[in-house]
């Protein structure tokens, strides 16, 4: 004997749970349903019932699921059915159409699971939830979006009338027009028992139309002949049903109805109400741009002959002469849109009314040109100004009959204006061409005369010191210098003539002279750039003309401010220096002398090399179209040579730029000056310098510089190679002389690098920038030593031994 009483409590527990999920899938609103291998129905609840119109589950159970499928979806749904039995994964839901018993078609959406018995698939159950208003609204929708004027060039009320009739089961549909009374309807569709009806005008009394226009929209579901026993419409139809909605225009203003009427009572009224609504807006914006175009064809048959779609103005008018058949006014009959456009003169205005009234001050010459049109029948073609309306005007006028006389305007204004700024922009052209043609000859002239007067100078004075006064040859050499000094005084006044310059050269002090303009350059330059002065004491007189030094600050401080871009710096310095054979060497164009240095820099973007070989030719920009003439940069280059001074330039992309101008200094000829010694270089030394500079031509000179004072150097052409260098010196190394921008590494982390294996070692940065542009560099802390290319040997010599011996 087996005690079996807890396997009989579950089993009882199990079945009190299956009767009471069977009383939830009755009670349930959503359909039930369950389907056995075979596809026919072993369960479906009330609420499946209800939605398919069968009254008891006996109707359905044992048949098969296809009997609720519409013909269209059955094999797509015997496919899901079929894979979904495979145990396929597939999504277990969806919409779907369906069959009812009285042969309708609703919508649904689904949600279907597979029913299991001993981990095996034995049927299908699942809940369904009727969407059929939303589909059927949803349909409303896509008819709308692609319906546009009708199909087969059927009108558009007519499509939608017959389409509200089949989609709200409506027996009579008609679209009206509001009359402007507002108290008779125009119907513009009517849809009655499955063909178009005439269109006809009716009073809305005693109608429920009359409602409609009063309510918005409105709905009789049942008994509306009752409801309006005068509609002899209603009452011949013998309606029961009625819905209507108002058509209102983009003001606000009702222009039209929608009204639809059945023979049976209206059964789904949301649903109806909810579809008129959402026509309604569509069939408003028709029904106003059928009245527009009503009113432009209107318009058009009006004022055919005269407006026919011109584009330019046209105008009718009566000529008016004096008592002996002269011309003396004329009178506006009529004019165009475009007239009034292209003159500003309104139609409601001046019609009627003589040129005389509206223009007093008309010239004669329109009268007496009209005129001989408006009487002699000859047509005329011209162009004329008109002060009056201070425009210019291509006329056709012609006799449309006897004393009147029609004109066809359009402006030409612009193309006047055109022509006169391409015949003005051809002149500056010419100019521009000109002048760049004399530019380019003078620099070329002054360039290539003053190389080879240099060699035939230079190689004159080099004989004239080695040869005696005495020789025979001597004052043959010496005529040649002299020719040779009168040919360089010519390309000089080439320059002059080239740059179309009279200069009126005063005595100066620079530092007051800038101090001067510095108010000036600050509000050219803008507020967003800082404007830094140095000036250093004891500054050297020049003699230059005092409006050269203003047009130079001007021009180099403008593209300065132009290569920054927001917030930036601009320094002007000036110092005094002096120039020696090395240095002049080096730099073509410069004389050795004492000279007042002048210089602009900036932290804006800088030039590549390429661009700074062509900055000072003539008509050279890298601005845009209208922003630059490329004569800033060449009139600055002109003024320095006129004054025999030298310009030179230094900049790398993304670093800024500094221009140094070197004037030569001026001694007063009245005072007692002695004459000018040699230049003292400082002394030298014995210690070991390590030069770093990425240019080799810069760091050939530097380092001879320095072998010609004593000095052992160690030469590096980049950061990577100095420090490699300095690792395999054996003994110490007392200065390091370095660029401070270069590749890969700058001269400040250079030097950190290198005071790990040489902390007493001094350091000296090389810049073509002053010391303000660099700062981010790190070259100002106290102690730190600077020189600013391009130097002298004198210059170098100085602060190499004041940085060893600091």
């Amino acid at each position: 004997m087996i005690d079996i009483t807890e396997r009989k409590y579950f089993e009882e527990a199990h079945l009190e749970n299956e009767l009471r999920l069977s009383e939830v899938i009755d009670l349930s609103s959503a359909g039930y349903f369950c389907i056995d291998r075979a596809g026919c129905f072993q369960r479906v609840n009330s609420a499946w019932l209800r939605l398919h119109g069968y009254d008891s589950p006996d109707e359905v159970i044992g048949r098969h699921f296809l009997m609720v499928q519409v013909e269209d979806d059955q094999q797509a749904a015997q496919r899901f059915v079929d894979r979904m039995f495979a145990g396929v994964a597939i999504p277990s839901n969806g919409l779907f159409s369906r069959r009812c018993k009285d042969g309708s078609i609703g919508f649904h959406t689904f949600s279907v699971r597979p029913f299991m018995q001993r981990g095996e698939i034995v049927g299908l159950e699942g809940f369904i939830i009727d969407c059929t208003d939303q589909q059927r609204i949803e349909v409303v929708r896509e008819f709308l979006a692609k319906t546009s004027s009708g199909v087969h060039d059927e009108p558009f009320f007519n499509t939608l009338a017959r389409f509200l009739a089949q989609n709200l089961d409506m027996d009579f549909v008609c679209i009206d027009r509001l009359e402007g009374d507002g108290l008779h309807a125009r119907t513009v569709a009517v849809w009655g028992d499955g063909h178009f009806e005439d269109n006809s005008t009716y009073a809305l009394t005693d109608t429920p139309c009359g409602e409609v226009v009063v309510k918005t929209i409105c709905c009789f579901p049942a008994n509306v002949c009752q409801l309006f026993p005068r509609d002899q419409v209603l009452q011949e139809m013998r309606a029961e049903s009625y819905i209507g909605v108002t058509l209102f225009g983009h003001t606000g203003r009702p222009i039209g109805l929608i009204a639809c009427v059945g023979r049976g009572p209206l059964v789904n009224r949301s649903l109806a109400e909810a579809i008129m609504t959402l026509v309604a807006v569509r069939a408003a914006g028709e029904m106003e741009r059928l009245e527009a175009e009503t009113a432009l064809r209107e318009s058009e048959e009006k004022y055919r002959t005269l407006f026919r779609e011109m584009l330019e103005g046209c105008a009718l008018h009566e000529i008016i002469c004096d008592a002996e058949g002269h011309p003396v006014d004329y009178r506006f009959l009529a004019v165009n849109p475009a007239f009034e456009r292209l003159t500003g003169l309104k139609g409601e205005e001046i019609t009627g009314r003589t040129v005389l009234e509206v223009l007093p001050d008309i010239e004669p010459f329109w009268i007496e040109t009209y005129g001989k049109v408006a009487l002699s029948g000859e047509p005329a073609s011209f162009e004329h100004y008109s002060t009056d309306l201070k425009k210019y005007f291509e006329v056709t006028a012609f006799q449309p009959t006897q004393n009147q006389f029609s004109c066809i305007l359009e402006d030409i204004t612009e193309r006047k204006r055109a022509e006169e700024e391409r015949i003005n922009l051809e002149t500056q052209l010419h100019q521009a061409q000109k002048m760049e043609s004399v530019g380019r000859l003078a620099g070329g002239v002054a360039h290539d005369f003053n190389n080879m007067l240099g060699v035939i100078l230079g190689h004159a004075c080099l004989v004239l010191m080695e040869m005696a006064p005495s020789h025979p040859y001597h004052a043959n050499l010496e005529e040649i210098r002299k020719a040779t000094e009168r040919s360089a005084d010519l390309t000089r006044q080439l320059l002059v003539f080239a740059r179309k310059q009279a200069i009126a050269p005063i005595t100066l002090d620079m530092n007051s002279t800038v101090a001067g303009m510095l108010k000036m350059l600050q509000r050219l330059i803008g507020e967003n750039i800082d404007l830094t002065w140095h000036p250093r004491d004891g500054l050297w007189a020049v003699k230059v003309d005092q409006s050269q030094i203003d047009q130079i600050l001007a021009n180099l401080c403008v593209n300065a401010r132009d290569a920054i871009t927001d917030v930036g710096r601009i320094t002007i310095e000036t110092e005094n220096c002096t120039l020696d054979e090395g240095f002049c060497a080096l730099h073509a164009g410069s004389i050795p002398g004492e000279y007042v240095r002048l210089t602009v820099c900036d932290n804006g973007c800088g030039m590549d090399k390429e661009t700074q070989d062509q900055i000072f030719d003539p008509f050279f920009t890298t601005k845009g179209v209208g922003k630059g003439t490329g004569l800033g940069l060449s009139m600055v280059y002109g003024a320095v040579k006129q004054n025999n001074g030298y310009i030179d330039v230094y900049s790398e992309p993304g670093q800024g730029t500094t221009f140094t101008i070197y004037l030569p200094r001026h001694v007063d000829e009245s005072a007692n000056v002695s004459a000018a010694g040699p230049n003292m270089t400082p002394t030298g030394g014995q210690e070991i310098i390590l030069v770093v500079e990425d240019e080799p031509t810069l760091l050939k000179m530097t380092s001879k510089m320095l072998e010609n004072q004593g000095y052992t150097v160690i030469q590096a052409g980049s950061p990577d190679t100095a420090i490699l260098l300095a690792g395999e010196h054996a003994g110490e190394i007392q200065l390091l002389v370095t660029d401070v921008v270069m590749p890969d590494m700058n001269g400040r982390d250079l030097a950190n690098t290198l005071l790990s294996r040489f902390p007493n070692m001094k350091r000296v940065y090389m810049s073509g920038y002053t010391a303000d542009v660099i700062a981010p560099h790190g070259v100002l802390e106290e102690g730190v030593h600077f020189i600013q290319k391009p130097f002298t040997v004198t210059d170098l010599a100085a602060k190499v031994r004041e940085a060893l011996d600091g």
